[in-house]
């Protein structure tokens, strides 16, 4: 167990300490813009501004890419994933995540390139289709005026999925995907003719199988293939294979570019380096005695993340300044859950930047450190020109740079070059379009309604199955639908009828009240009450119904229950106690003893006499309310119930009990 112990704590001090550093968020991706040509337009996803783009840009989740005519463009997703935008075209890079995309086209051509050995899980998502490369390949993609999808693979092949089912499209394979996007037409043909933006691609291909960067990089590094032409490749002990850029002695890392704020990471440096992307987000700078700066890209096994910028801040005076980390020193985020900053900026108070950071240090009268007015961070480009000198002694006395940096960001900060954005470009609205996808969460996201598709893995297949509608509203049958509530009458096909229900003239309360329970009517008879008759207050209880057990109860029904049969006109209408008004305070009901034989059936309690089919007779046997209260108030008497004895067999001719007979239906023997 001790010698595990050693073996570990030695591993630990030989590993780069940086590689091991807060900052990796992997659910935050970003990508870049690798190739730029003509007018390219980047509209915020945070802001929705409208910013001109510039060579090694980044890119957030939900960012638009506009190319106008005659432009062109790429966006470089990882190492081996590029869309390249033809003129006249717009995507949005709706998720961008580890090995994880989702880019949607709005309008024009685009090609999607997939190198070889690519890992990641990529999706082309239109209005008509949804587009999976399976392997290495080259697919062009356009996207018309009437929202259908025109689908070419130059090289490869592609799932696409449309109408809730998949195709399958080889090399040489054009489809067209058009018409309603849950059921649509699809055409097959071969594969359009090469035009001019093909070539281009081709063109571009070539340039990135010429570089030989990811020898000595790793690939999770995208954006190492810029480099073949603007430096070598050096072997200098101990940090083993680095890159020496082709500069001016007067150079030095973070000093040719600009400041910008991207949402999320806060500020990042945006190179003016044609090759500068990948030595100014990953890896380390150094002065090396032999080649001057080079750039250490760290351990080609070990798993690394993108970073804004890879400085270390501080305030000297009324300047900002940034110097760059060498291998093994600490990065401090200024972003994520692991910041430790104050207003966005790493917290550094009194230190002595020469002593603390190894590219400060004055080397041939010249330092790496770079630093400009306060009040000019993040507005424009710096060069090696314009940027302020600070002296040894300025840097012995530095202090906190939050001070001096702005604590909202403007929209100048905002921005990727000091280019103006066409007029015609502004002038464009939005639009509001729904896309196909595989992914629930993004169909139909931009209208919030529901998903004209609704494509989604049946199998291991990847394939798409159309999802069903739940509908979970109970179907009304004919019978029912003559049994309508009160406040739903007169809502026929007549609107006349219909509008002298509808108690629109009546002004309603301004504060919601309660609604009622609408009680639908259980029989003819009830539904011939007009809303105009007293209704019964609904917060009582309501009384239990008894249901009669044969024919001979079904005429001792309770006066409650009385006169509801399917003759209206007849005495039940005035025996009903509609005027009576109730006590407010509920009742508890009286329990109703049944007669057990004939003896007993004589014998029947006060409040059951009375309650036969005659109404008139029941309402003058009925005691009145006075009588009933006394009689209420003394103690009932209790009746025991009665013995029965054994009877004895019957004598043939003498004690033959008479055959029973049937009672009609008012109880009576025949």
């Amino acid at each position: 167990m001790k010698c595990l112990k050693v073996f570990m704590l030695l591993g630990a001090l030989t590993t780069p300490g940086w590689a091991q550093e807060p900052g990796d968020d992997p659910d935050h991706g970003v990508a870049r813009i690798s190739v730029l040509s003509g007018d390219v337009t980047v509209r915020r996803g945070d802001t929705g501004e409208f910013v001109a783009a510039e060579l090694n840009a980044p890119l957030v989740a939900l960012d638009h890419l506009l190319t106008e005519e005659n432009s062109r463009a790429e966006i470089q997703l990882d190492w081996a994933n590029f869309v390249r935008l033809a003129s006249e075209s717009e995507i949005r890079l709706a998720e961008l995540k580890d090995r994880d995309f989702l880019v949607q086209v709005s309008a024009g051509t685009v090609t999607f390139r997939v190198l070889p050995d690519s890992n990641s899980l990529v999706e082309i998502s239109t209005p008509s289709a949804a587009i999976r490369p399976r392997k290495e390949g080259t697919y062009r993609i356009t996207v018309r005026d009437d929202f259908s999808t025109e689908i070419t693979v130059r090289s490869g092949e592609v799932e696409i999925f449309a109408g809730g089912t998949s195709d399958f499209l080889g090399a040489g394979q054009t489809l067209l995907v058009s018409g309603d996007p849950s059921n649509p037409q699809r055409v097959y043909s071969a594969a359009i003719p090469r035009d001019e933006f093909d070539r281009w691609n081709e063109t571009r291909d070539r340039d990135l199988d010429r570089s030989d960067s990811y020898k000595y990089v790793s690939r999770d590094v995208y954006g190492a293939e810029d480099l073949a032409g603007y430096g070598r490749w050096v072997y200098d002990s101990p940090y083993g294979w680095v890159w020496v850029p082709n500069v001016a002695t007067s150079w030095a890392p973070y000093r040719v570019g600009r400041w910008t704020w991207v949402n999320y990471y806060g500020w990042t440096w945006v190179s003016g380096d044609p090759w500068g992307w990948a030595p100014y987000h990953y890896g380390r700078w150094y002065q090396a005695p032999r080649y001057g700066w080079v750039w250490y890209p760290g351990e080609i096994r070990v798993r690394t993340y993108w970073r804004p910028a890879l400085v270390g801040f501080f305030g000297w005076g009324a300047n900002i300044g940034w110097v760059a980390l060498a291998p093994h020193e600490v990065y401090r985020p200024w972003y994520g859950s692991h910041r430790t900053t104050v207003n966005n900026v790493t917290v550094v108070n009194n230190i002595n930047v020469v002593g603390s950071y190894r590219n400060a240090r004055f080397v041939s009268g010249r330092s790496g450190v770079t630093s400009v007015v306060a009040g000019n961070f993040g507005r424009g480009r710096t060069t090696i020109n314009n940027f302020v000198v600070a002296r040894d002694t300025d840097l012995k006395r530095a202090g906190d740079a939050g001070r001096w940096l702005p604590h909202e960001p403007s929209r100048e900060n905002r921005q990727f070059s000091n280019r103006q954005v066409s007029a015609r470009v502004t002038a464009r609205r939005e639009v509001d379009r729904d896309f196909v996808s595989t992914r629930p969460e993004w169909n139909g996201r931009n209208r919030g309604e529901s998903a004209r598709s609704q494509p989604r893995p049946a199998d291991n297949s990847r394939r798409v199955d159309a999802v069903p509608q739940r509908n979970d509203a109970p179907q009304r049958i004919e019978p029912d639908r003559a049994r309508q509530p009160e406040g739903n009458r007169g809502r026929g096909e007549n609107p006349v009828a219909a509008a002298g229900n509808r108690p629109d003239n009546v002004r309603r309360p301004e504060t919601p009240q309660r609604s009622e329970t609408v009680a639908a009517p259980r029989n003819e008879a009830n539904r011939n009450r007009s809303d105009n008759s007293p209704r019964v207050d609904t917060s009582q209880r309501s009384p239990m119904v008894a249901f009669p057990r044969n024919d001979s109860d079904r005429e001792r029904q309770p006066d409650r229950n009385r006169g509801r049969d399917l003759t209206p006109a007849s005495g039940a209408a005035g025996n009903r106690p509609d005027a009576v008004r109730r006590s407010e305070t509920p009742q508890r009901n009286e329990a109703v003893v049944f007669p057990r034989n004939e003896t007993d059936r004589g014998r029947q309690p006060e409040g059951n006499r009375g309650r036969g089919s005659n109404s008139g007779n029941a309402g003058a046997a009925r005691p009145s309310e006075p009588e009933r209260r006394a009689a209420s108030s003394q103690p009932r008497e209790t009746v025991a119930p009665l013995r029965r004895e054994p009877k004895a067999a019957p004598q043939p001719g003498r004690d033959a009990l008479p055959r029973c007979r049937r009672r009609d239906r008012r109880g009576r023997f025949p």
